[in-house]
């Protein structure tokens, strides 16, 4: 949905060329949305590997 770019529902209307701009700026909206969260998942997953690792060495620390 993010990706999509053209709207033959909205083809034919009178108001045709104002449905088919709010529906470009709603598409674009959720794009942007989509890529925060997802840009902010991967951050949190970096951040879970990276505490992971620390705590692994530190067990391999305290083991030797």
């Amino acid at each position: 949905m993010a990706d999509q770019a053209a709207f033959p529902d909205l083809m034919g209307w009178a108001d045709e060329k104002e449905k088919i701009a709010s529906a470009k700026t709603a598409v674009a909206a959720l794009k942007t949305y989509v890529d925060r969260e997802r840009s902010k998942a991967e951050v949190e997953a970096a951040r879970v590997a990276i505490r992971e690792e620390a705590a692994r060495q530190r067990a391999e620390k305290v083991a030797s």
